[in-house]
């Protein structure tokens, strides 16, 4: 069993590693810095450092703690260990991405890759049985078979999976089932006006070539730019996290939020769930209980602050425990999964809340637990009874340092004030080497010693304030009608902000808002408001397309018409050119004219129209002309 004392620190001086804080601060290895960073393997066993020279490989399993130099490694700058740590990933801006065997140190394969995207790192996967390699490319995920030979880095990938626009995968820590079937969630942007799109694949590779993929679930999203995703510990399931940085209701200033459940599951009811929200607004975090034994959960916290947290079913998402209403927008669980820490870091004041999971008790009775400093950084003990809070550069320049809390918030039991702190962490073990502890017990006179203090605090004392009518007595607030429904709202807020278990009604209301009725599936009320409004702005469009075209049809239908009268014209002006040069010809013509005009003289003047009074007022032109023609 390892120390579950030992913390891993990077500042300005190196990395160093501590072998119980709380006995003595001295190092018991360090490596000279200064370092770029470190990164840990899942079981604490392994661990990289990118120091000055290059990458550099410790064993801390081993009593020496012996190291290994990574060859042509000085500007690595992002670093993933695989699930059984058998190879290391590594990105530098020259050389693109390398694999790595960590047991020699040899570089195995080497992939081009120029630039990296928070969202999509890492680029390489492994399956959690390492025997497949998942390498995201331009549209294609393409899978290595890595059990079937050692020397399979240098060949080409054996399947590859084509999805248009693919940016992000992430495959599942487990195998569901313990079945041969690999899970693996994706997300393709949306472009040109088509919506995002996010999917659940398996990977059977005994499959035949058209088969070896199949979707098991997937989902449209008319306002997701960025998505990340979170596997449940037994893959059953995977939580699904849109982002989008424009909040078309106006209710945000850092854009709305959506959250998803994906079921790998063949016989769940719904392959993909809308998580219903405690309180309606943005999704600070989430996080999955990561004991796998039991029945699987996770906690959200949403909504403006005072955010609510809330316990989630893993399985079919209804609500559960509502924590109540707090500063907070960081979820922590213990290794174990018993406990549970809810705090408000970055930019919030720091405050904890520790929670027994399986009583659904608040530890921390005395109060909320502040850190005395801005917190960046946070991390459990391996054994899950510390929590180690930290205060870090670049964020913070100034008070550097850590502390250390009891797994209930008493504390903190142990500070430590360091110049210039870019890293502090537990070193991680597996859960089996530690029992999974209760709560102690706090004792009977402690309890009431503790009670008795608290009340001693409350106990507001005694002062002569002004009369109070006897049916006035008692009561909260004046007698005015304002006090009275000012009382009613802080009850009635008090109360939705308490915490307490969901009931059944109250549960439906919420499922029965995430479902959305009379909204597309697929999409939340944010997504359907905003696809009204997309479809609002189309039909103006098209408004607008069919008046322009009726302007550009009545503007064509004007010049045809100018363009025949003025055809007209010149052929009447050609005809009396022709009947200039022939007057026979022209005299009838006139003759027939004024006859004509004779006929209209009979009529009633007020029965004539435009035309034929113009006719009329060319009788004395005519007969002019006739008198000219000279027969």
């Amino acid at each position: 069993m390892s120390n579950p004392n030992r913390i891993l620190l990077r500042g300005k001086e190196g990395t160093e590693l501590i072998q119980n804080i709380h006995e003595s601060t001295e190092s018991q290895f360090k490596i000279p810095g200064p370092n770029m960073f470190y990164e840990r393997s899942n079981d604490g066993s392994k661990l990289a450092v990118q120091t000055p020279e290059g990458m550099r490989l410790v064993d801390l399993a081993s009593s020496d703690n012996a190291a290994i130099e990574l060859e042509d490694s000085k500007g690595v700058q992002n670093a993933h260990f695989s699930p059984l740590n058998g190879y290391i990933l590594t990105w530098e801006r020259n050389a693109g991405l390398k694999i790595w065997c960590v047991k020699t140190g040899k570089c195995l394969k080497q992939l081009n890759l120029k630039m990296i995207k928070k969202m999509s790192w890492p680029n390489v996967q492994w399956t959690a049985d390492e025997k497949y390699m998942f390498h995201l490319v331009t549209n294609e995920v393409q899978v290595y078979d890595i059990a079937a030979s050692a020397e399979i880095y240098a060949e080409t990938p054996q399947f590859k999976f084509r999805s248009e626009g693919i940016s992000s995968f992430q495959l599942a820590p487990a195998l569901f089932n313990n079945d041969e079937l690999y899970h693996f969630t994706s997300f393709n942007e949306g472009k040109k006006g088509k919506p995002a799109k996010t999917f659940a694949h398996s990977f059977d590779p005994k499959m035949p070539a058209a088969r070896q993929f199949q979707c098991v679930a997937s989902k449209s999203f008319f306002n997701a730019e960025e998505c990340t995703f979170q596997w449940s510990p037994s893959a059953h399931a995977a939580l699904v996290l849109t982002h989008t940085s424009v909040d078309t209701s106006g209710d945000s200033y850092y854009g709305s939020t959506s959250l998803y459940l994906f079921s790998m599951d063949p016989a769940a009811s719904e392959s993909a769930i809308t998580v219903p929200l405690a309180k309606e607004g943005p999704v600070s975090d989430v996080a999955w209980s990561p004991d796998a034994s039991k029945p699987p959960c996770f906690v959200v916290i949403s909504g403006k602050m005072p955010a609510q947290g809330c316990l989630h079913h893993g399985v079919s998402c209804d609500p559960l425990f509502l924590f109540g209403e707090a500063h907070r927008n960081t979820v922590s669980w213990s290794p174990h999964g018993r406990f549970l820490c809810l705090a408000g870091f970055g930019n919030l004041a720091g405050g904890m809340d520790f929670w027994d999971r399986n009583k659904l008790k608040k530890m921390n009775t005395e109060g909320t637990v502040t850190a005395s400093r801005v917190v960046v950084g946070y991390d459990w003990s391996p054994d899950s009874r510390q929590f180690l809070v930290s205060t870090t550069a670049p964020r913070m320049n100034v008070e550097n340092g850590l502390a250390v809390y009891k797994y209930n918030g008493d504390g903190p039991v142990k500070t430590m004030d360091i110049g210039t702190l870019y890293q502090a962490n537990w070193i991680p073990s597996n859960v089996s080497e530690y029992p999974d502890r209760p709560a102690t017990p706090v004792k009977k006179k402690k309890k009431q010693a503790q009670n008795a203090e608290v009340k001693q605090e409350t106990a507001a004392p005694k002062t002569v304030g002004r009369y109070v009518p006897p049916s006035a007595r008692g009561r909260s607030g004046g007698m005015s009608l304002a006090d009275r429904m000012r009382a009613e709202k802080e009850a009635k807020s008090a109360s939705s902000g308490a915490p307490r278990k969901v009931n059944k009604n109250e549960g439906a209301r919420m499922m029965g808002a995430a479902s959305g009725k009379n909204v597309p599936v697929g999409m939340s009320a944010d997504a359907s408001a905003y696809e009204k409004e997309k479809k609002a702005k189309k039909a103006a469009e098209k408004k607008e397309r069919a008046r322009l075209k009726k302007l550009e049809e009545e503007k064509a239908a004007k010049e045809a018409a100018e363009a025949e009268a003025l055809a007209q014209k010149e052929a009447q002006k050609a005809l009396e050119l022709a009947n200039k040069n022939d007057p026979v010809k022209r005299a009838k013509k006139i003759n027939k004219i004024l006859k004509q005009i004779d006929e209209l003289k009979k009529k009633p003047a007020d029965s004539l129209n435009d035309d034929q009074k113009q006719k009329l007022g060319t009788e004395d032109a005519l007969r002019e002309e006739l008198a000219n023609l000279s027969l």
